[in-house]
């Protein structure tokens, strides 16, 4: 039922995003909402033994949609804690990455390198994964960072993991 639901709510807002053609736009401080999402699914995390953190500068202002950041954001994190085995470690970084601000969740496993472009399409997930889902968020992530007029890289790292960046490319950025 769980699995089902969240199923419905990720076609819901793929739904609404294909409906809206464009976003509005304000200055916003990453941080409080970064923080208040990794607060939110922070019983996830425990429930599972992973080890769940938030580094980096804690005010990193963009030029994006709020709600639209906390969509974005709560995919890549959920998607990030349901891949990670038990015991295994979740960091949530905000930097500038050459000047530019940059939002970064590292986690486990590592995703299959001829898989790395596709896992964003809808309903397309890695093989071999040992938890259930819908292959929605990560699609969700992509059309959201579009949205944002932001970059999506995911990268796998050594020795394990997997690591995705979200970089805004419009620099309104302010950073502490």
């Amino acid at each position: 039922m769980e699995r089902l639901q969240r199923v419905v709510e990720q076609l819901l807002i793929l739904a609404r995003l294909d409906q809206v053609a464009t976003t509005s736009s304000a200055t916003i401080d990453l941080y409080p909402i970064i923080a208040e999402l990794v607060a939110e699914l922070w019983p996830l995390a425990e429930e599972r033994d992973q080890h769940l953190r938030l580094t980096g500068l804690t005010r990193l202002e963009v030029r994006a949609d709020e709600i639209e950041v906390g969509i974005l954001f709560r995919n890549l994190l959920d998607n990030a804690l349901r891949y990670t085995s038990e015991g295994g470690q979740v960091e949530v970084e905000l930097a500038l990455w050459e000047g530019l601000p940059q939002l970064t969740v590292r986690h486990g496993p590592r995703t299959p390198e001829a898989l790395l472009d596709k896992v964003t399409e809808r309903f397309r997930r890695a093989s071999g994964q040992g938890t259930t889902g819908s292959g929605l968020g990560l699609s969700i992530v992509s059309e959201l960072v579009q949205r944002q007029q932001a970059i999506l890289t995911l990268t796998n790292r050594e020795p394990s993991g997997l690591e995705v960046s979200v970089r805004w490319e419009r620099v309104y950025a302010c950073a502490s």
